[in-house]
């Protein structure tokens, strides 16, 4: 939430954040569909990582639409750098939101 602007690129930012929670579900999602690969379960995974990958894209989109895409796609790599940082300051688990 440091990271994250309070005014300015505050609409943008929240975006942005939102397009990265999907992101590492996105992520998730297709790590589970590829271990369950050839059952009914993996295609379960594959939807939900194909819908992950949809809503970080819309958020990104609506990111630029919001602040440009130069500035949406720079603040995006900004928080993406951050958002690294904290997860790799995290004890090793599992996590899904």
């Amino acid at each position: 939430r440091r990271h994250v602007a309070t005014t300015g690129f505050a609409l943008c930012d929240r975006l942005l954040v939102s397009a990265l929670i999907e992101g590492r579900s996105c992520e998730r999602f297709r790590l589970l569909a590829r271990a369950a690969r050839r059952t009914a379960l993996g295609g379960f995974y594959e939807d939900l990582y194909a819908a992950e990958a949809r809503h970080y894209a819309f958020f990104v989109e609506l990111a630029a639409e919001v602040a440009g895409e130069e500035a949406a796609r720079g603040r995006l790599a900004e928080l993406a750098r951050f958002e690294g940082e904290l997860v790799a300051s995290l004890p090793h688990g599992s996590r899904i939101h």
